[in-house]
């Protein structure tokens, strides 16, 4: 039956969140510390803010494109999104915070994961253009786009914040 493994990364990325839900508030509810609350908290939010993000380009992708690339990558986005947690947990302490620069190493893949599915549809849609790899090449095209993705967090937004700061500090734009 076609879309069958797509079906089934859409159900498991719904486990995984039903599994993460609980964490923040559980953690509040026997008085555990900041750091514990907002790791809980951040673990299920992180998820489901990147889920309309995931979600669209996964089915997008596996309609539109190659349903074997939605399903090699998806299957990737779900190990990297269960990794979230994990790579918080090293980083531990009373602190509260996201755990920079370890955390980067599942997030910005994750990321890129949704934009390189994405830019399947798009490419195939719009240009008729097949950018859906398959096999290896699908893992090799992630990391692509996260290069690119990490050149625009470092160093194309940094340049964008110094021309929005006019906007912020009630300085006149001209």
């Amino acid at each position: 039956m076609p879309l069958e493994s797509i079906a089934v990364i859409t159900t498991a990325w719904g486990c995984l969140a039903y599994f993460m839900m609980p964490w923040g508030p559980t953690a509040g509810a026997t008085k555990q510390n900041e750091a514990q609350i907002k790791f809980g908290d951040r673990c299920f939010m992180n998820l489901i803010e990147q889920a309309p993000l995931f979600l669209s380009s996964l089915w997008t992708c596996a309609v539109y494109a190659s349903e074997e690339t939605a399903t090699n990558v998806g299957t990737g986005y779900l190990v990297l999104r269960a990794l979230y947690p994990v790579v918080w947990l090293f980083k531990g302490g009373s602190t509260p915070g996201f755990p920079m620069p370890a955390g980067m190493l599942v997030a910005v893949p994750a990321c890129a994961c949704n934009m390189y599915m994405s830019a399947c549809v798009i490419a195939k849609c719009a240009f008729e253009f097949d950018l859906a790899f398959g096999g290896w090449m699908d893992a090799a095209a992630v990391f692509g786009f996260c290069v690119v993705f990490l050149f625009h967090a470092m160093k194309v937004c940094p340049c964008l914040h110094s021309v929005f700061k006019h906007a912020f500090t009630g300085a006149p734009l001209l």
